[in-house]
């Protein structure tokens, strides 16, 4: 009888890694749909902005503290005035785009080589006067 416990914990051990292997997939696969819904209406958004401030400033990793007259992004927007922007990957802005670059609490949340990438590209997307 000891055998047999033993062996159904075994199993359900293993279905348990299962169970937590296809939860992960599905989690990946709802974050891959909304990171595609977040990109595309993430366009509109950058556009109105771009076009109705004549100084532009760009707010990475906003999460809920939202400046106004800034452009808040996120890698998972909380709601819809923060523009999706994965800060790990190049930026969606020609260069020279922004006056300011502001992040706060976020390059610590990365790792090193995509800390130094990110901040490529804000240097990227700053005008020359500009400040970050």
């Amino acid at each position: 009888m000891k055998e047999r416990s033993q062996s159904l914990v075994r199993r359900s051990a293993v279905l348990t890694g299962a169970e937590s292997g296809l939860k992960r997939a599905v989690c990946d696969y709802k974050r891959h749909k909304m990171v595609k819904k977040w990109r595309r209406e993430r366009t509109a958004a950058i556009r109105a902005y771009l076009g109705a401030h004549a100084v532009r400033r760009l707010h990475l990793g906003a999460g809920g503290n939202l400046l106004p007259g800034w452009l808040n992004s996120d890698v998972s927007p909380l709601n819809s005035n923060v523009s999706y922007l994965d800060a790990t990957d190049p930026f969606p802005f020609g260069d020279c785009t922004f006056d300011y670059v502001f992040c706060e609490h976020f390059i610590e949340h990365i790792s090193y080589d995509k800390g130094q990438s990110a901040l490529r590209e804000c240097y990227r997307v700053l005008r020359p006067e500009g400040l970050a």
